[in-house]
């Protein structure tokens, strides 16, 4: 998995999207999401993808890469709280059915470090 400072990550293996277990923390439990794109929309980095509502707070999801969606995880719709419990898995929040590798992910190490140098 890669990561982006704003605590998304990308599966390149699977070309998913979601956000961040650390995120997922930070939000608390989970009300609303909303997808904000569609299969077949052409997304760029850092383009607005989805909406989550917490109950502390609301937060806006950005596209760590860019690429064409080819799937949007709509049990989240139902399921908000799939985040919650595997926001690093069954929490994904779209797929690409092809992308452009950003060259500002990090691997794991580097975000565990981004993680400790935010704090």
């Amino acid at each position: 998995m890669l990561y982006s400072k704003t605590h998304e990550w990308f599966d390149e293996d699977t070309s998913k999207i979601g956000i961040t277990d650390h995120a997922q923390n930070a939000l608390g439990d989970l009300t609303y999401i909303e997808i904000l794109v569609e299969e077949g929309d052409e997304v760029s980095v850092g383009d607005e993808i989805a909406e989550i509502d917490s109950v502390k707070t609301s937060e806006v999801v950005y596209s760590p890469v860019s690429g064409i969606v080819e799937n949007v995880n709509e049990e989240l719709e139902d399921s908000p709280q799939l985040v919650n419990a595997s926001a690093e898995d069954k929490g994904w929040l779209i797929s690409f059915s092809s992308f452009d590798k950003n060259q500002d992910l990090m691997n794991s190490a580097a975000y565990e470090v981004h993680k400790q140098e935010e704090h």
